[in-house]
């Protein structure tokens, strides 16, 4: 597909006129960076006739923010270019996500041309194909068991004279009588 340099100069300048336009530029520029797609014709090619497409849906769809309308497009040529590596059986709710998932991972070092994923040797093509991409990979339940606690000779002594101490400890004039004399024991320890 061949677009001559006077419809790409006109395109651009009634982008680079409209704030609304001129933004969703900018958005859809960013996404084909985070991409990692370079700058080069094919990046051109997708970015006009994605905003073309964006425009003749804005005349038709006037209250849909150009930034969508045109990054839904770019999105659709690139599910274009890239729809030979998923499995022609995927379900559309996961198709763009699946494509996306796989240029980034034939793509994400690529330097010079874009469409360098038709190239790809058959076998890969075919086992990431295959591959079913998850987000992240299962959780698997914890398997603790519990363990009952156990002391060494001072603690079970420890905690012996703890088990006769405590119904003591119920006593309020047991409890203020302890209290004070640990308070003076604190105090005559400090001295």
């Amino acid at each position: 597909m061949v677009i001559s340099a006077e419809y790409v100069a006109s395109l651009r300048a009634g982008i680079e006129s409209a704030p609304e336009w001129k933004e969703a530029w900018v958005r859809a520029n960013d996404y084909l960076d985070a991409l990692r797609m370079p700058a080069d014709l094919d990046r051109e090619l997708l970015l006009v006739s994605s905003f073309r497409r964006a425009i003749e849906r804005k005349r038709h769809e006037t209250f849909t923010p150009a930034t969508q309308l045109a990054l839904e497009e770019v999105q659709r040529g690139l599910d274009e270019l890239f729809g030979h590596l998923v499995k022609p059986a995927t379900e559309t709710e996961v198709r763009s996500v699946e494509e996306r998932l796989r240029l980034f991972l034939t793509e994400a070092d690529a330097h010079g041309a874009f469409l360098r994923s038709r190239a790809i040797n058959g076998e890969l093509l075919e086992s990431l194909r295959d591959v079913r991409l998850e987000t992240a990979p299962p959780l698997q339940p914890a398997s603790i068991t519990p363990k009952p606690l156990e002391f060494t000779g001072w603690g079970a002594r420890l905690k012996r004279l703890a088990e006769r101490c405590a119904p003591v400890g119920n006593s309020r004039l047991l409890a203020w009588i302890l209290g004070l004399a640990a308070l003076a024991v604190l105090a005559l320890s400090s001295l």
